[in-house]
C-alpha cells in the first residue's frame, strides 16, 4: 500500500511512489494493413499540417488526406474528413474501402464518425484499365471520455503507541474505445500521484485542519486517446457527513396514539472537542412541513448536542438534548446521520419522559451502524 503523508496545510507530500514509470511517446503513426488481393504492404508515413495528415505512399499518383483532431497514441479526437489527392491526367477512377464494407467510387470528401478502430483501403484505375495496388491504413477515433466513479473510505492502524486515521481513493473508470491510460490524483489539480494499473487507488495519512476549507482533492482519468473526465472533493467532505434532524408529534390516546411531522420547531447544534464544554452554535433553525432540518454539515472528529424546543410542547420518550457521537461512524462508509425526537402537546396525555434521552441517541447510532452492516453483507 502506498501511504502519503500531507504534512502541513500547503499540502506537501513526502516522496512519490509510483506503480510503474512509463515514457509516453507521442507517437503519430498508423499500423499498414493488407488485404487479400492485395499488391504487398505499402509503408506509410505522415505530415501534420494544421488538422490534415497526409498519408503519402510510395505512389504519389494517388493518396487519402484527412483532416481531424488527433489525441495521443495515434488517436483522434473527432469526427475525421478523408478526402483522395490524386493526378487527373493519369488516374481514371478512386475506389475506397472503409471497415470491409462494399467498394465505393470517391467523388467526393466523406467523414468517419464513429469511436472505434477503423480501416479504410484505395485503389486506382489509370486510363488504360489498370488496376493500381491497393493501400490501407488505421484511423482510429475516440471522442468519448472514459467513465469515472470516485469512492473514498476511512480507516485506522495502530502503529505503536499511535493510532493513525488514513483515507483511501479509489477511481473506478473504463473506457471501452482506446482503454484507460492512467488516472492522476491531485489537489487543486496539481498532481501528487499517477497510477497506470487497476485498481487505481491513492492513500493518505490524514489529519484533520491539514488543508484550508478551500482546497479540493482531484482526480482525472484518462484514455488512450487523451480524452478526460474528472470529479473533485472538498476538503469538508472527507471527515465529515450530514446530520438531519427530525421531529414527530405523539397525539391521539395513550392506546391508539398517532404520528405526524411537527412543524416550527426550534432546533439548534452544538459542537464540542472533548463533550464537556459546548462550544459554538454551529446550525440554528427549525424544522419544516415535513417535520425535518436542512442537511447540515458536521464533521467525524467532533461531538454534538442536539437540542429541540416549541411553545407548547415537550419532548417525550427522549430529553430535548441528544449527545451525537460520530467518532463511531468515522471508519464507516456511513455520510449521513439522521437525528430523531418525538414530541407531545403540553396537556395531552403523553406525559414528559426525559430520561434515557442519551442512552437512546446511543442506541439508535449503534442500531445505524449495525444495520448498515447487515445490507451489505
Amino acid at each position: 500500500m502506498n501511504i502519503y503523508i500531507l504534512h502541513n496545510r500547503l499540502g506537501s507530500q513526502g516522496g512519490k511512489k509510483m506503480k510503474k514509470k512509463i515514457l509516453i511517446l507521442m507517437l503519430v503513426g498508423v499500423l499498414v494493413l493488407s488485404g487479400a488481393g492485395m499488391a504487398g504492404v505499402t509503408t506509410v508515413t505522415y505530415k501534420k499540417t494544421t488538422q490534415d495528415f497526409v498519408s503519402s505512399p510510395l505512389d504519389e499518383l494517388c493518396y487519402p488526406v484527412l483532416n481531424g483532431t488527433l489525441g495521443d497514441n495515434g488517436w483522434y479526437i473527432s469526427n475525421v474528413t478523408v478526402s483522395f489527392v490524386y493526378d487527373p491526367e493519369k488516374v481514371a477512377t478512386v475506389y475506397y474501402i472503409l471497415d470491409g464494407a462494399e467498394s465505393t467510387m470517391y467523388t467526393e470528401p466523406f467523414e468517419v464518425c464513429e469511436d472505434k478502430e477503423h480501416y479504410i483501403c484505395w485503389y486506382y484505375i489509370d486510363y488504360y484499365g489498370n488496376y493500381s495496388g491497393a493501400e490501407c491504413k488505421n484511423v482510429n477515433i475516440d471522442q468519448t471520455p472514459p467513465e469515472l466513479n470516485l469512492t473514498w473510505y476511512m480507516f485506522k492502524e495502530k502503529e505503536g503507541w499511535d493510532t493513525n486515521w488514513y483515507v483511501k481513493f479509489t477511481v473506478l473508470c473504463n473506457d471501452n474505445t482506446s482503454g484507460v491510460d492512467r488516472v492522476e490524483f491531485g489537489i487543486k489539480f496539481s498532481t501528487q500521484y499517477i497510477d497506470y494499473e487497476r485498481p487505481y487507488e491513492w492513500t493518505i495519512q490524514w489529519c484533520s485542519g491539514i488543508l484550508p476549507p478551500e482546497y479540493f482533492f482531484s482526480f482525472t482519468a484518462f484514455d488512450k486517446a487523451g480524452n478526460s473526465a474528472f470529479d473533485t472533493v472538498n476538503f469538508d467532505d472527507i471527515d465529515s457527513l450530514v446530520m438531519v434532524v427530525h421531529v414527530n408529534e405523539i397525539y391521539g390516546t395513550v392506546d391508539d396514539p398517532q404520528y405526524r411531522p411537527l412543524a416550527n420547531v426550534t432546533v439548534e447544534i452544538k459542537n464540542s472537542l472533548f463533550g464537556i464544554i459546548w462550544w459554538f452554535l454551529i446550525w440554528g433553525g427549525t424544522t419544516d412541513e415535513s417535520g425535518t432540518t436542512a442537511e447540515v454539515i458536521v464533521s467525524h472528529s467532533i461531538k454534538y448536542k442536539v437540542t429541540v424546543s416549541k411553545d407548547g410542547y415537550h419532548t417525550y420518550g427522549c430529553s430535548p438534548s441528544k449527545i451525537v457521537k460520530t467518532t463511531d461512524l468515522r471508519n464507516s462508509d456511513i455520510r449521513r446521520y439522521d437525528v430523531y425526537f418525538t414530541m407531545a402537546e403540553d396537556g395531552s396525555p403523553f406525559i414528559q419522559q426525559n430520561s434515557q434521552g442519551n442512552q437512546q441517541s446511543n442506541q439508535l447510532l449503534q442500531n445505524l451502524i449495525l444495520n448498515h452492516q447487515m445490507a451489505n453483507r
